[in-house]
């Protein structure tokens, strides 16, 4: 019975990283965070401001010039670490 409920374990934490995987990597690709700024850097476009939030972006691990693999890479050893 412990067998049982341990493969059955495994099967739905398989099955979890599975579509947590592709949920951040739909989102990775077809989210742009920039977009949440891009109308208040268009009116400013101040250069501090600018660089304000592409800080916010790289901290938060959604600039978007890297790859979706490494960002998520990064997430998956903050998740296991």
């Amino acid at each position: 019975m412990l067998g049982y409920v341990a493969r059955r374990s495994l099967h739905y934490f398989l099955l979890w990283f599975v579509a947590v995987t592709f949920a951040y990597l739909l989102a990775g690709t077809q989210l742009e965070p920039r977009d949440v700024f891009a109308e208040q850097l268009l009116q400013d476009a101040d250069p501090e401001q600018v660089a304000s939030v592409e800080r916010f972006l790289a901290d938060a691990n959604l600039d978007t010039s890297e790859s979706v693999f490494v960002r998520y890479g990064r997430w998956l050893e903050g998740v296991v670490t």
